[in-house]
């Protein structure tokens, strides 16, 4: 077995990855509250905000991933 594999498997290897994950999470519920802050500013600052999400369409994909990536890794450890 690695060392990599032995310290995930570690308490404190488990601790560092739910942390880091943890914070991922975090980190994601924080940008997406500021987004949808974006409501108070009216309607057509929010409609840019979301015209301007829509446009990520290279970007959107492989974040959902990352996030379930990211939620997964999360639950299992």
């Amino acid at each position: 077995m690695s060392w990599l594999a032995s310290y995930l498997r570690s308490s404190v290897g488990a601790k560092h990855v739910m942390a880091v994950t943890g914070l991922l999470m975090f980190l994601f519920a924080i940008v997406h509250m500021v987004g949808h802050l974006q409501m108070f500013g009216g309607p057509s600052m929010y409609n840019a905000y979301a015209n301007f999400l829509q446009n990520l369409w290279e970007v959107k994909w492989p974040v959902r991933a990352g996030l379930l990536t990211v939620l997964l890794v999360h639950v299992v450890v």
